[in-house]
């Protein structure tokens, strides 16, 4: 299940999900805006082309952007609703979720500071406003993804570190 921390190595694509719920009065809306917004830490690579977005666990593939440049609070990306107006599935109560991934690079944090990823939810919070521009913010939601550095030496009985010895580690994946 999804959790708050996770263990990654570095290299690896780390899933996320972004999850917001329809308020219950949306019929009272014209125009609905509904924007995720994500701050990943630089040891997080965010890979646009990993989206998936539903509703009610139905994958949709319009009605929304991906937008990760001109971004003025310091987000790395948004996935933007303009108007959930415009999906006829979305209704009030609606679950919406985002599924993405981001690699763990080299930039990443090693031991326990970790490397935060950091999203809040931007909604229509006015149903008189025609237009739907004024917006509430949910509190920010952080998770951490964490990576550790090991140190392995090769000894004899003694523990004495073994002259010419050379191994090799590799990360187990069952297929």
């Amino acid at each position: 299940g999804w959790q708050d921390s996770a263990d990654w190595d570095i290299g690896d694509k780390v899933p996320f999900q972004l999850k917001g719920t329809v308020a219950s009065n949306y019929g009272a809306y014209k125009t609905y805006q509904f924007i995720f917004h994500d701050h990943e830490s630089n040891g997080l690579a965010f890979e646009s082309s990993s989206v998936k977005v539903y509703v009610d666990g139905t994958e949709i593939h319009s009605g929304f952007q991906v937008v990760t440049s001109g971004l003025e609070d310091g987000c790395t990306f948004e996935i933007v609703f303009e108007n959930l107006k415009t999906i006829a599935s979305v209704h009030a109560g609606s679950v919406i979720t985002v599924e993405y991934q981001s690699a763990l690079n080299e930039n990443a944090v090693i031991g326990s500071a970790g490397n935060p990823n950091t999203a809040d939810l931007e909604f229509s919070n006015n149903p008189n406003d025609e237009q739907g521009g004024e917006t509430g913010t949910t509190p920010d939601d952080t998770v951490i993804v964490f990576t550790y550095k090991t140190v392995i030496d090769k000894v004899d009985g003694q523990n004495q570190p073994l002259a010419g010895a050379a191994f090799q580690l590799e990360k187990f994946v069952a297929d």
